[in-house]
């Protein structure tokens, strides 16, 4: 090889000058273009070198490996069964980085962004992506976490006071129509959990602090952004299509902690100065009052009529102790229809008539069972009038043997 050379050396010095060589500039080109008869120095050589292996070795030079579709779609895996597959040219590299791009996003392609997000890197039949904050020590990683979680982030920095494992800031000023728009979004398909715990979204906190907080603060939004503070949008908004409540406040053990003696399901507190908040504001969607339960205390069931109601709040505004079918008494206090408050009491059957006492215009009153008739008033300056015991003549009250009060006219047998 170094006799070759030698000789290729010597024809150019003996044919040095009699044409002139054709040089190239720039990346990606040769250094010359070479004829018979040019001469070759030294200096050719390294400059030819100098070219091929630093001015032209740039990304911008380097052939693609996109020929076709095909070989733009070509993935290996790197770890099939577990096991390292160990790339043996740049291409094998290339192919690698795209199955794990392709397998971190769940995209058709490697290169189909417009695809949903759909990770499949870690499904819970495998080891799980875990993320720390700093260090390589996994705190908690327990079977809450680490060891049946396909994703796992763990926040290493226990010293911390004003951080976020994870924040997710998004902004949305376009569009038309109904928005859907979330920072998260959770789709869930499971059975009943049978006394554990199926939920799309759980949420266990076991320090001093909240276990979910939610607000609806405009005040923090960007700078320069609308002011929606009266679109009517809630902190936390729940519902649902089921025949059964859409929330569950459970007093009851947790986690294997104790019973708890005090507290309470749901405590509301309002603010000094909020002369008009409400604690609990209960509004018919169709804005009519009238006999649907807005509160109660019995036992849910689930796909009809609650049970056992002990006490229950309509929409008109009537309040009961029990319900109509019970044996015993029953209180309604509404809003009357002619106006004033009135009490409905049940006797102890079902088929008795019931009596109403009502205030109205000033005035004491007890109605009849279908709350038509007065059956006596009594003024504030306490003349009681019996409409029923009303006629011509004088009129007298007799009381009969019995002890029942009757309507008389003077100069007459009771």
């Amino acid at each position: 090889m170094r006799k070759v050379l030698l000789v290729l050396i010597l024809c150019g010095l003996v044919f040095a000058g009699l044409v002139q060589p054709v040089s190239a500039a720039g990346p990606c080109s040769i250094f010359r273009t070479w004829t018979d008869g040019q001469q070759l120095t030294g200096a050719d050589l390294t400059t030819s070198f100098l070219t091929v292996g630093q001015t032209n070795m740039i990304w911008a030079c380097l052939d693609d490996y996109s020929q076709d579709v095909s070989q733009m779609r070509a993935t290996t895996d790197p770890f099939p069964a577990g096991v390292e597959s160990l790339a043996t040219t740049a291409a094998g590299e290339i192919e690698r980085i795209r199955f794990i791009i392709k397998k971190i996003t769940g995209w058709s392609q490697w290169y189909a962004y417009t695809n949903n997000f759909s990770s499949t890197l870690a499904p819970n039949t495998s080891a799980p992506f875990t993320v720390l904050t700093t260090g390589s020590t996994v705190t908690g990683g327990s079977s809450q976490g680490l060891r049946r979680s396909a994703y796992a982030f763990f926040d290493t920095n226990t010293t911390d006071t004003d951080t976020a494992l994870m924040t997710f800031d998004v902004v949305q000023t376009g569009g038309a129509g109904t928005i859907a728009k979330n920072a998260i979004r959770i789709f869930q398909f499971s059975q009943p959990d049978n006394g554990g715990d199926s939920s799309a979204q759980t949420v266990v906190q076991t320090g001093g602090g909240n276990g979910l907080t939610a607000y609806r603060a405009v005040g923090l939004r960007p700078a320069g952004l609308t002011n929606y503070a009266t679109s009517g949008g809630y902190a936390l908004e729940s519902g649902g299509d089921t025949n059964s409540y859409h929330v569950g406040i459970f007093i009851d053990q947790f986690g294997g902690g104790p019973i708890p003696n005090f507290g309470g399901g749901l405590v509301v507190n309002i603010a000094t100065n909020s002369t008009n908040g409400k604690g609990i504001l209960i509004n018919p969607q169709n804005v009519v009052f009238d006999t649907r339960q807005a509160y109660g205390i019995g036992t849910p069931n689930i796909g009809a009529a609650d049970t056992n109601l002990k006490w229950q709040v309509l929409m008109n505004g009537s309040m009961g102790l029990g319900t109509p079918a019970e044996a015993g008494f029953m209180f309604v206090a509404k809003r009357d229809e002619i106006g004033g408050v009135s009490l409905k009491l049940i006797g102890d059957g079902v088929v008795t008539p019931a009596k109403f006492i009502r205030v109205v215009s000033g005035a004491f009153q007890i109605i009849n069972d279908a709350n038509t008739q007065v059956l006596l008033s009594l003024t504030d300056a306490g003349v009681p009038t019996l409409p029923q015991m009303t006629g011509g003549g004088t009129v007298v009250l007799c009381i009969t043997s019995t002890g029942v009060i009757v309507r008389g006219v003077s100069g007459t047998s009771c």
